[in-house]
């Protein structure tokens, strides 16, 4: 009981109610690493997506450009730009297909992440939530333990006892990561 980390183990192997919010915490801390590889695979294909629409619409201009070049050297009107008249390039069409396709997947995809990382912060939130109420719990537990045993100067050197937070920083440190910047 004399320093914090190893009441703290204290408190988690040998009292119900500190094993409880410890299993509360590592629950959430588990299902928010999920959540958040997810939100890092989708934000990935999100720009995925973003690049292929890109790529695509330069095909589409290039298009255009050849198109146009060709009327020139035919000595055709080339249709005004589609304006009528000209013939139907296949290409394009297919290419504007594809565009649409591809620009409907990944607003598909960019609310999903939306959806993602709201939820991420939402367990982020409560996971702090149930951490603090833990630190508070088990520093009163710790006190009154102190008190009990006759210890009531404090940590190792008499003073204070070190931020509560200071044995769960490692444990939360890659947990906690931010979830990734929308594409």
């Amino acid at each position: 009981l004399r320093d914090a980390e190893s009441a703290r183990a204290l408190y988690h192997s040998s009292f119900a109610r500190g094993a409880e919010r410890q299993a509360a915490l590592s629950e959430l801390q588990g299902s928010m690493k999920t959540e958040l590889a997810t939100a890092r695979a989708l934000a990935l294909q999100v720009n995925s997506t973003r690049d292929a629409i890109g790529a695509t619409k330069t095909k589409i201009e290039e298009q255009r450009v050849k198109a146009a070049v060709a009327s020139v050297v035919d000595g055709t009107d080339g249709g005004g730009g589609g304006g009528g008249g000209g013939a139907v390039d296949e290409e394009e069409v297919r290419l504007c297909a594809t565009l649409v396709q591809q620009k409907d997947a990944y607003r598909g995809q960019a609310a999903e992440l939306k959806r993602l990382k709201a939820h991420c912060a939402a367990l982020q939130a409560r996971a702090e939530a149930v951490r603090s109420a833990a630190d508070a719990e088990f520093e009163r537990w710790w006190a009154l333990m102190k008190a009990q045993h006759g210890m009531g100067g404090g940590g190792e050197a008499g003073g204070a006892p070190p931020p509560p937070r200071a044995a769960w920083a490692e444990e939360s440190a890659e947990a906690a990561d931010d979830p990734p910047a929308a594409a």
